[in-house]
């Protein structure tokens, strides 16, 4: 085969390819228009979006600790470990959502600061977190 008759079958399957894109990207983007239109009536966790995004709970144990850190609920040690505040010792003082829960639970029940990453081997945090992640689906 020729060059120049390699170049007419590259040329050809390339304006093959854009006309089907070409085709179907209007009604890709009708379809996605229908189902943004249902979003509104959608409640998206935001902790179920983060597992499903990272599907890894290493992210969501970053956010539920972002959200306890802010309530000051927890603190950082100057070596980058968490820890309880007195607030965040009170059982009266809890989050609202399961996961934020999950994680101060766990914190409460370590008798030191502890680094985020040492988390992932606390297994009633996993199990409780995986729980939360099957209830979405």
């Amino acid at each position: 085969m020729s060059n120049l008759a390699v170049a007419g079958v590259v040329t050809a399957a390339a304006a093959v390819l854009y006309v089907v894109l070409g085709v179907l990207y209007p009604w890709r983007a009708r379809r996605d228009r229908r189902l943004a239109a249902e979003l509104p009536g959608v409640e998206i966790d935001p902790y179920h979006a983060v597992a499903v995004a990272f599907n890894s709970n290493t992210f969501v144990y970053r956010s539920a600790a972002a959200a306890l850190l802010l309530d000051d609920l927890i603190t950082i040690h100057p070596e980058g470990r968490m820890l309880v505040t007195a607030r965040g010792g009170d059982p009266a003082e809890t989050p609202e959502h399961p996961v934020p829960v999950a994680l101060l639970d766990c914190l409460r029940g370590l008798d030191q600061p502890v680094a985020l990453s040492e988390l992932h081997w606390q297994h009633e945090l996993r199990d409780r977190c995986d729980a939360f992640r099957r209830e979405q689906w």
